[in-house]
């Protein structure tokens, strides 16, 4: 049965090589069943400088996090993650 949400959902977590492909599936799943899904791993930065990589990453993510309908917390997580979480609950 796929459910149509069309929601947007920010995944949350961090991008060891272990944790990127549970963060796959996950996006996989959720996309199947008509999610919209934000996954900040998938951020290609083109034609940026070294220098402005992490502000060009950072931007990016509260771009994500402001169009998103919901966030998820995959767990373990870190400060990257719950940095995210307390910017979720200041808006």
């Amino acid at each position: 049965m796929t459910i149509n949400f069309n929601k947007k959902v920010y995944i949350s977590s961090p991008v060891s090589f272990y944790q990127r492909k549970w963060n796959n599936q996950i996006a996989k799943l959720l996309r199947n069943n008509n999610f919209i899904v934000h996954l900040p791993q998938e951020i290609s930065p083109i034609n940026i400088p070294h220098k402005k990589f992490e502000f060009y990453v950072y931007d990016k993510c509260i771009e994500m996090i402001a169009d998103s309908d919901l966030g998820l917390l995959l767990l373990p997580y870190g400060r990257d993650c719950a940095w995210e979480v307390g910017f979720y609950a200041g808006m």
